[in-house]
């Protein structure tokens, strides 16, 4: 389980997000690394129960560095105030569809899908979405209201994208250029017993949407 410490670290160093603080927290982010990686071993372990090919997978292949990579951005502040694991058969090497846990103080949220394929990928999924869009609509319907792919502004092409009509059938989903499914997490049920039993039950019913957005992938 994720430990209520493991929360403060990141709360503390969101506040004071520079090298002299992290430096003088050594021990206190020894102890969060650690509970980083059990967390992330034990949602490997439940999401292995719904994917058997994720039983390869390690920890360390689902977790990231804590330091930020800055190089390219106007944000300077050197150190992660998240905690992310990111679970798919194509490790953090490669982009396919997967699972993901996203911790961070009021912030935590779960996610599901495909996050910005590149060009060809982009270009497989659709394929699959122009020919099998009822499979994808039959996923959607089992969901019964409980989620939705994310649609924000930057996700999607405001017309029909280059090669397919605009009558498309499956258009609102051809438009898409990111597939992603989200849903928010509070503090309280990030830091509870039965986090992750209680965030693999949404992954449960997400697998079918991961599964057929990596159809075309692998």
């Amino acid at each position: 389980m994720l430990e209520k410490q493991s929360l403060e670290f990141l709360s503390n160093l969101a506040r004071n997000n520079n090298r002299d603080y992290f430096i003088s927290q050594k021990p206190h982010y020894e102890r969060y690394k650690q509970n980083y990686l059990e967390l992330a071993g034990a949602f490997l372990s439940e999401l292995e129960l719904i994917d058997p090919k994720l039983g390869v997978l390690e920890p360390k292949d689902c977790t990231f560095r804590i330091n930020r990579d800055i190089r390219f951005s106007a944000d300077k502040t050197p150190y992660k105030t998240n905690m992310a694991i990111w679970v798919s058969p194509g490790h953090k090497k490669e982009n396919f569809a997967g699972f993901y846990v996203h911790i961070e103080p009021g912030k935590s949220f779960l996610a599901a899908g495909l996050y910005w394929p590149d060009a060809s990928q982009l270009r497989e999924v659709r394929n699959e979405l122009a020919f099998f869009h009822e499979d994808l609509r039959q996923i959607i319907a089992d969901w019964n209201g409980a989620y939705q792919i994310d649609r924000a502004p930057e996700y999607a092409l405001k017309t029909s994208p280059k090669g397919y009509d605009k009558e498309h059938p499956a258009l609102e989903f051809l438009q898409l250029k990111s597939f992603t499914v989200t849903h928010k997490l509070t503090d309280k049920e990030v830091l509870a017993p039965d986090f992750v039993k209680k965030t693999a039950e949404h992954f449960k019913k997400l697998a079918p949407f991961v599964a057929f957005l990596n159809r075309p992938l692998q």
